[in-house]
């Protein structure tokens, strides 16, 4: 979800750039919002063409670092959920091994194997992916009200 402000950062950076272009086509004097903007990353006294080349460089780092750090999020993600489905697949096992034969005799093998086989992958995911939706939805909710 924070990742969210890795893109906000980047477009508003991309607004910017298309004001000082903007700007400097048209030769019109920046405004003071830009200027105290500009003045944060030391470019208000700079020329244009100068000031969008590091402003470009800048917003290219913050979507690489967006891009980068969600490949990392993913990858640690998904090994987090592969060490979990595995430890709730043995669990499952161990438990249906150890039940009684009469119970097991009952249950349906077509079922049975399916529960052990996908049920904990399904579970596992779908638990997962529906919390991290609604989480970044909130989220997102949240900063366009901010």
């Amino acid at each position: 979800m924070s990742l969210g402000l890795f893109d906000i950062v980047g477009i508003a950076l991309a607004g910017v750039i298309g004001v000082l272009a903007s700007n400097s086509f048209t030769q019109t004097e920046s405004s003071q919002q830009l200027d105290r903007l500009l003045g944060l990353v030391s470019l208000e006294s700079r020329a244009p063409s100068y000031a969008i080349l590091i402003l470009a460089l800048i917003t290219l780092l913050f979507f690489l670092t967006k891009t980068l750090l969600a490949l990392y999020f993913s990858r640690q993600t998904f090994k987090f959920l592969a060490n979990q489905q595995s430890h709730i697949s043995s669990l499952l096992v161990s438990k249906v091994l150890n039940s009684e034969y009469i119970w097991l005799r009952k249950q349906e093998p077509h079922a049975l194997s399916t529960s052990l086989i996908l049920g904990v992958s399904a579970a596992t995911t779908n638990t997962l992916g529906q919390f991290m939706l609604l989480a970044s939805e909130v989220a997102l909710i949240f900063l366009f009200l901010f």
